[in-house]
């Protein structure tokens, strides 16, 4: 009964909303010292290529799928200007990639407790844009990489739990049978050896 009043909002919206919103009432305790977000390298490369699918929309062929495309990669574009504002220390990226690990591990076992099994492969699992079995795969596999990264960076309790979720997180992959996640992870997890800090 309490519910009835409240918007039939998506849950990501909902997210990125109250995201902003805080970021916009904490904006003087937030990190000054670096270049703004639109200035970086791939922050401008997303706004010139958002900007692009945008002006496409006017001789596009299939007008409604080049709508969709332009939304979601609006859509991705404001997720970049909130990671990169919430992730402005190495500590605060840490525990992004903490609490993505924790979701992977949640979809691992949900995962392993569903029977919705189509042709072998997983689907159902997972929340908006990732119920498929192939954005299912591809998604616990950046979990899977973030959390063979912070094995081997972290100690302690963090390290013990992306210790733990690791497994639930590839035996997700490994149920929704997924082509195209295992070739990325490799790559994601080659690509991180050159991430390495400087220090």
């Amino acid at each position: 009964w309490w519910a009835q009043n409240l918007p039939d909002l998506r849950w990501a919206f909902l997210s990125a909303g109250v995201t902003l919103l805080a970021i916009f009432i904490h904006r003087s305790r937030l990190h000054q010292g670096r270049a703004a977000w639109y200035a970086s390298v791939p922050g401008a490369l997303l706004i010139v290529f958002v900007a692009w699918f945008w002006v496409q929309s006017l001789w596009a062929l299939d007008a409604e799928t080049h709508r969709e495309a332009a939304v979601q990669f609006t859509k991705y574009l404001v997720a970049f200007y909130l990671i990169y504002r919430l992730a402005e220390t190495p500590a605060r990226l840490r525990d992004i990639l903490l609490v993505h690990v924790a979701g992977c591990m949640y979809l691992g076992i949900l995962a392993l407790m569903a029977d919705n099994f189509v042709g072998g492969r997983l689907n159902g699992v997972g929340g908006p844009g990732i119920d498929d079995a192939n954005s299912l795969g591809m998604f616990l596999g950046t979990g899977a990489v973030a959390a063979g990264i912070l094995v081997l960076v972290e100690r302690g309790w963090r390290q013990i739990f992306c210790i733990v979720a690791a497994p639930m997180i590839v035996n997700g992959i490994v149920l929704a049978a997924s082509r195209g996640a295992g070739p990325l992870a490799e790559a994601r997890l080659l690509g991180g050896g050159f991430l390495r800090g400087r220090g």
